[in-house]
């Protein structure tokens, strides 16, 4: 993972290129799920809690985004992916780069 902290928030599903018109409503209470990341998700990346990405490598657009914004982010996730869906409570281990749901 990258960063140190461990942040809680709901999942928002994402698929780039993001179109301004179509851009989802995103705060800091957002865990951004995406395969990866390109220019059109740094505006939506500016907003959010934290980051998950199925696109791996220290030197990925994806790291590099979350490490220039300061975001807590799982990068290169595997495993049980297809559970991470819009609406879904999680808790991002940056730190321990896990990812746990969130049982309110």
């Amino acid at each position: 993972g990258i960063g140190q902290r461990e942040v809680a928030g709901t999942i928002v599903v994402i698929k780039p290129p993001i179109p301004e018109t179509d851009e989802p409503l995103i705060g800091p209470q957002h865990i951004i799920f995406t395969d990866y990341v390109d220019r059109t998700c740094i505006r939506l990346l500016r907003r959010a809690g934290g980051l998950i990405t199925r696109q791996s490598g220290a030197d990925s657009p994806s790291a590099i985004a979350a490490v220039e914004l300061g975001l807590p982010a799982i990068i290169g996730v595997e495993g049980a992916v297809n559970e991470l869906v819009d609406g879904l409570s999680v808790i991002i281990n940056a730190s321990a780069g896990q990812v746990s749901e969130w049982r309110r």
